[in-house]
């Protein structure tokens, strides 16, 4: 009890010094620094959170356009070869529908990737070879043409097309992936600084609280 009052006595001593008053200034300096930098920190990983989010909405979106595309890719093949073995124009017809489907889906993945400039060569580069692909199925759906479907050389093309769209499709797919995990990992990195800052400003409040109770507290007379 005597120690209690003896620092209590104390610390008015320092207050009255003036020493108190400017160890108070500081931590409440200190203290509005780092609310500040806690609220810049959350500002930060807000609009972090936001990106993700974006990022996650573009990423399902090119996944949605890439499977498409590949389906497509996938249904213009057996209709031709539904056609080479029939004859039914039907299957001219389900080639033309989803040919249709594949430009589509190609037009949105442009839009979906279309703010990246390294994503958006790549996807010029299969423009290209979706048109090669385009060019040769045409000629294959001609009537006259039929024949050239049980072709080793012509089924060998289309083959080879459809890996090289394929493989370049899945590599915007990979790097879209690897750009939202990047997001994810530098907006936990954020949250967790935003805690800590949180964490000291918490701490000097109660110091310096602590430090105004002491202060203001009369000694008590034994």
């Amino acid at each position: 009890m005597q120690a209690a009052i003896s620092l209590r006595a104390q610390l008015q001593m320092f207050s009255r010094t003036g020493v108190l008053h400017s160890l108070g200034l500081q931590l409440l300096a200190v203290t509005s620094v780092l609310m500040i930098a806690a609220l810049i920190l959350m500002s930060v990983t807000l609009s972090n959170l936001q990106n993700s989010q974006q990022q996650t909405e573009v990423t399902t979106d090119t996944f949605l356009e890439i499977t498409t595309i590949e389906s497509r890719l996938l249904s213009n093949d057996g209709a031709l070869k539904g056609y080479a073995l029939t004859g039914n124009p039907i299957f001219l017809k389900v080639f033309a529908r989803s040919q249709g489907q594949l430009q589509d889906a190609m037009r949105k993945l442009s839009r979906s990737i279309g703010g990246d400039p390294i994503q958006f060569q790549r996807y010029e580069a299969i423009v290209s070879l979706v048109k090669k692909r385009e060019a040769l199925d045409a000629y294959l759906a001609q009537p006259e043409h039929r024949a050239a479907l049980s072709d080793i050389s012509a089924t060998k093309s289309s083959a080879f097309l459809n890996r090289t769209i394929r493989g370049r499709l899945w590599k915007i797919l990979t790097d879209e992936r690897i750009k939202r995990r990047d997001a994810y990992t530098a907006m936990v990195s954020q949250a967790r600084q935003s805690f800590w800052v949180a964490v000291g400003v918490v701490v000097l409040t109660l110091l310096f609280g602590g430090l105004c109770i002491a202060v203001a507290s009369p000694p008590k007379a034994a």
